[in-house]
């Protein structure tokens, strides 16, 4: 099954406010936000900005029930957490639907420049 995208077009103007938030605003939230309504545009021009943020250091922890080798840790309340990175989460879909190739490996990507596939 092949995933179709239509372009969003975004007046100019929210565009820039758009991508000041994603690329400056001190909240990680907001970053989210911003990344998500870009990743509609499907503007190629935004991959270089995409890119940037899959090193995005925004980290939310939540508590979780699954409980892996990697990617779990034990919190001082005895309760397991696992951390999740929206803005990279946003950054990596984003780059999927602009036809980038990009990896998942636990809370990192890598561009396929950084990976060899057999």
């Amino acid at each position: 099954m092949r995933l179709v995208y239509t372009k969003v077009d975004l007046p100019e103007g929210l565009r820039s406010e758009l991508i000041d938030l994603f690329k400056g605003s001190l909240d990680g939230e907001l970053r989210t936000l911003a990344g998500m309504i870009l990743a509609e545009w499907q503007d190629r021009s935004l991959i270089p900005l995409f890119k940037a943020a899959l090193e995005d250091p925004y980290k939310i922890s939540h508590p979780t029930d699954v409980i892996s080798p990697t990617g779990t840790y034990r919190g001082p309340d005895g309760q397991y957490y696992r951390d999740r990175y929206p803005v990279r989460e946003q950054a990596f879909s984003a780059l999927l639907k602009l036809g980038v190739r990009v990896k998942r490996q636990a809370n990192s990507f890598l561009l396929e420049e950084d990976y060899v596939t057999d």
